[in-house]
């Protein structure tokens, strides 16, 4: 019963979300959250593409934020990748990096470093090691002058580079 309500809840609130304009795009990215912790990864997908759209949209209109658009395809990449769509969530990932690039500051800011560590997971779990630790070491430099070195996202990073130099050799 409890389980059915919070079914009706989503879908409701994806109805509303899908009818909202970009200022409604926060909403869908709360109810995709909402789709991928119940492991709706489909229906999640599809309301992170309608927010990529529609961010898009607003920014080829002037209305809109680069950065928002990055995140919203940042997210859109983990739920490819947890469908098992690595190559297609890696294309996606590269495009998220490369906008993060263009925009000034990017080598002061988490999320382009959350990006740039996701996608040197991904390298590395494809076992594009070389690309996977330069990526995941622009990653650190990031995080560790932003976050700290003792920050959870940090370490995570450089567990990561530990792996990569030890299938490498270097460790």
């Amino acid at each position: 019963m409890v389980q059915e309500a919070s079914n009706t809840a989503v879908r409701e609130l994806a109805v509303r979300a899908a009818e909202a304009s970009e200022a409604g795009s926060e909403l869908r990215i709360i109810v995709m959250g909402m789709l991928r912790d119940q492991g709706k990864y489909p229906e999640a997908r599809a309301m992170l593409e309608g927010v990529v759209a529609a961010r898009e949209a607003a920014e080829s209109a002037g209305e809109g934020k680069v950065e928002d658009t990055l995140d919203a395809k940042g997210f859109l990449a983990q739920i490819m990748g947890i469908q098992g769509q690595l190559v297609e969530g890696r294309g996606v990932l590269e495009e998220v990096v490369a906008g993060w690039k263009g925009v000034e500051g990017w080598e002061e800011n988490t999320d382009a470093a959350m990006a740039l560590m996701i996608l040197g997971t991904v390298m590395m779990q494809q076992g594009d090691l070389e690309n996977a630790r330069t990526t995941l070491q622009e990653a650190l430099k990031i995080k560790e002058a932003k976050l700290g070195a003792g920050d959870s996202s940090t370490l995570a990073t450089k567990g990561n580079l530990a792996i990569i130099m030890m299938k490498q050799g270097d460790l």
